[in-house]
């Protein structure tokens, strides 16, 4: 009789551990490897704007936008920002679509730019507004005199600013979590 009241309980305790354990496990691995996916506020790598700025003239239709401030021509530095802004943009696959890319200037582009923007760029937009593009120069960090690139949010508020050391995969990063919450709710 004591064997058998042992035996049970050995096959109760098994039965526990085999649906506690599992949750164990799981809650052991998210505190000791968080993935990087489940990002925070201070995960962020590019510099987010304070300062609350709306681009009405820019808005579209609900889309997330990178806008690039480009001048007259376009140099290395520049052909390499849009490169990789392009990559960033196709490496979101089914969320590509809910980012367009953007190049605002101040003034007309140069013929040769406009023909490498034609041929390797087309799904971006050219617009062509001085002020808007004083404002966002105004945004841009002290100092700072490399390719600007900000992140407008669908309701077209500035939210982000990204230095050319930023482009790529921080880019990226950051607009997978931004997406990504922008789904919730």
């Amino acid at each position: 009789m004591i064997e058998t009241s042992d035996k049970g309980r050995r096959e109760l305790a098994a039965m526990v551990s085999i649906a506690v354990l599992p949750f164990v496990i799981a809650a052991l691995l998210f505190f000791i490897f968080p993935n990087e996916e489940i990002s925070s506020q201070e995960a962020r790598e590019g510099l987010e704007i304070e300062q609350i700025l709306q681009i009405n003239a820019i808005a579209a239709g609900g889309k997330w936008r990178i806008l690039h401030l480009v001048e007259d021509t376009c140099d290395k530095k520049c052909e390499e920002a849009l490169f990789l802004t392009r990559q960033t943009r196709k490496a979101l696959s089914k969320y590509a679509g809910e980012v367009h890319r953007i190049a605002l200037t101040a003034k007309d582009l140069h013929p040769d730019f406009m023909n490498l923007l034609a041929q390797d760029h087309r799904p971006l937009s050219v617009v062509s507004d001085p002020q808007i593009f004083s404002e966002l120069l105004d945004l841009a960090p002290d100092g700072f005199g490399g390719h600007r690139v900000f992140l407008l949010d669908p309701l077209g508020r500035v939210v982000m600013f990204f230095s050319e050391k930023k482009l790529g995969k921080p880019l990226l990063k950051d607009l997978r979590y931004l997406l990504r919450i922008s789904r919730m709710g």
